[in-house]
């Protein structure tokens, strides 16, 4: 077995693994940031047929036999999105001088938590390399790329056991080709998955919701089981809950077989099949129609999800700047638009450059007004932002839009260079309705320029 911690900040890296050692139940990862290769910034890949890329290189001392992989993904809280997502792995007997391509492979998001164990990569089948090289093709929505440990076999381990390491948090979405540490030639099966016929399988978080799901796997006589646990977005591991859908309406007849029917509003009639294991999940209510029966030894469900109501328009800066709009005072100047370049998530962020201020945060402000405020009822607002030059100061703050300009919230923050998630909770001081404005507040450092993206304004209670 062939094992080395990562513990290089460095945007590319070749070195050599020659550490041997055995690691003992449970193979928990630390959040810490350091314990990491992070890359932020694209170099020449040393397979040129990948260019310009995010990529880290292992170097053995001798061509070695590579079969399973453990792998940790990027642990620390905040820069889980940072982790890589969709992979190409490539090999060389030959020290770099030639590359084979083995496959793409897909690795699920890290919780951010000190009990992370890694999941199941792939297996190499065995094939001989002094290099392996693995190549980032996409994140899980963060400004830089990262990776906290691998763990290669050098014999063919072969795992009779499904084994799913890893957690979901449900606003995860559809995990791609995920594979359960087996390479048998068989069949995945269970609610949420599809088979893909590659001995990988995907997983619908959304569908499925927060619990511990069952996955099976069939091949010839043999059925393996394992399961995935899907933790709810309240739970401390998870960031927050998704926004709520408010369009589909989705309805079931019966006869109703054993499967997880989610939408925002669910209509039914008909009967639950006998021995048939059935949830409704929605965002707003469930109606049965008249002949709704649930059969003998049927199970059935009615969940509703949590889900937040972003208030504001345009959050994510995917539609231009409109409503948002920048505000310039006292003869301090900046520019508002819209980079499609390194976005947090999405394909857009707005980009707020300074070019003249005194130092007094206010004199720039982006802001989108006509929000209002419930006495007593606590909110939360969020946002993604990063800050050239090593960052910079920047507030936010939710304001009266007419005199007297009363500062109902507010909270500091100091921004970093790198994509970061920052928020903050209050409780409303008074009622207000269609008279409020959120400003993020910019003018405190000359010539400096933000990126911001993912603004959310939610009522919690």
């Amino acid at each position: 077995m062939i094992r080395k911690t990562l513990t290089l900040t460095a945007c590319l890296v070749a070195f050599t693994l020659s550490q041997i050692t055995g690691q003992v139940f449970p193979d928990r990862h630390t959040t810490n940031g350091f314990d990491a290769w992070v890359s932020c910034t694209k170099s020449a890949n040393p397979n040129p047929v990948r260019g310009q890329s995010h990529w880290i290189r292992y170097h053995f001392n001798s061509s070695a036999p590579l079969y399973d992989m453990i792998i940790w993904n990027l642990n620390h809280p905040e820069y889980i999105k940072d982790g890589l997502n969709r992979v190409i792995i490539d090999v060389s007997n030959n020290n770099g001088s030639t590359w084979t391509m083995v496959d793409t492979f897909t690795f699920p998001k890290a919780p951010g938590s000190g009990f992370y164990e890694g999941f199941h990569g792939p297996d190499l089948g065995g094939i001989s390399a002094t290099d392996l090289l693995i190549t980032a093709v996409s994140n899980h929505g963060g400004g830089c790329y990262g990776l906290s440990e691998i763990k290669v076999f050098t014999s063919d381990q072969n795992n009779p056991e499904l084994e799913f390491a890893y957690v979901a948090c449900e606003n995860d979405g559809v995990q791609l080709n995920l594979t359960g540490g087996v390479a048998f030639g068989g069949t995945y099966s269970g609610l949420g998955v599809t088979d893909n016929g590659d001995e990988t399988f995907n997983f619908d978080v959304d569908k499925v919701g927060p619990g511990l799901h069952e996955i099976k796997y069939i091949y010839g006589a043999t059925t393996l089981t394992g399961s995935i646990t899907v933790l709810p977005c309240q739970d401390p591991i998870c960031q927050e809950c998704k926004q709520c859908n408010t369009s589909d309406v989705v309805t079931v007849n019966g006869p109703i077989p054993t499967d997880i029917y989610n939408g925002y509003q669910v209509l039914s009639g008909g009967q639950v099949n006998g021995n048939a294991d059935v949830k409704f999940m929605v965002n707003n209510s469930v109606q049965l129609n008249s002949g709704f029966q649930v059969g003998t030894s049927s199970n059935f469900l009615v969940d509703f999800r949590t889900c937040y109501n972003n208030v504001l328009q345009n959050s994510g800066f995917e539609n231009g700047t409109s409503p948002w709009s920048l505000s310039q005072h006292n003869g301090a100047t900046a520019t508002f638009t819209i980079d499609n370049s390194n976005p947090y998530e999405g394909t857009s962020s707005a980009r707020v450059q300074v070019n003249s201020t005194n130092g007094t945060d206010w004199h720039i402000q982006l802001n989108q007004g006509n929000q209002s405020l419930v006495a007593g009822k606590t909110y939360r607002v969020s946002f993604a932002c990063r800050a050239n030059n090593g960052g910079g100061p920047m507030a936010v703050i939710l304001q009266d839009n007419s005199s007297p300009w009363e500062v109902r919230a507010s909270h500091d923050f100091v921004v970093s260079e790198n994509w970061e998630t920052y928020a903050f909770e209050f409780v409303a001081p008074a009622t207000i309705t269609n008279n409020i404005g959120i400003r993020a507040l910019l003018g405190g450092t000359p010539n400096k320029t933000f990126w911001i993206d993912n603004f959310r304004y939610i009522k919690l209670d």
